[in-house]
């Protein structure tokens, strides 16, 4: 993600741990598909 910088501060008016839980959902989200897909394609 080249639009948020190394301390997330980008932009200004968002909290860092926002864009944390935001990530971090993000990837369980496309994790838990992912696995659903091999999953079921087995």
């Amino acid at each position: 993600m080249t639009w948020i910088d190394v301390n997330g501060s980008y932009p200004t008016g968002v909290n860092d741990m926002d864009y944390q839980i935001a990530f971090a959902a993000t990837v369980a989200t496309a994790s838990f598909l992912f696995f659903m897909l091999i999953v079921h394609r087995t």
